[in-house]
């Protein structure tokens, strides 16, 4: 009589979940490389403060810049993408103030 050995299953994924691969693993460093302001949110400083808030269609994180005025969201944003060398390729800025100020209509 033969008696055949049990078969070794992987173990399920939890929650339904995909296996980490190592090409993912390299993937996503690499885009945090070219994110490095990313590592820094949510970001106050200088009278703005930046955060996270929603991942657009076409994969660009969308942030909430907030300051007293349009001028200073604007520019304290900019301040942030150069202090951390980020050139905000992969972001979508969404610029909001606290101060009664119409929006010029111009971009970043």
């Amino acid at each position: 009589m033969v008696i055949a050995a049990p078969q070794v299953r992987a173990p399920a994924n939890p929650a339904g979940q995909d296996r980490y691969a190592p090409a993912q693993a390299r993937k996503e460093r690499t885009d945090l490389e070219q994110m490095p302001g990313l590592q820094t949110l949510p970001y106050s400083g200088r009278g703005v403060r930046i955060e996270l808030v929603d991942v657009a269609r076409d994969e660009r994180l969308v942030l909430r810049v907030v300051g007293t005025g349009e001028r200073q969201a604007r520019r304290g944003y900019r301040r942030w993408l150069r202090r951390f060398g980020d050139s905000g390729r992969r972001y979508l800025p969404l610029f909001r103030w606290t101060a009664g100020q119409r929006s010029s209509g111009a971009r970043g």
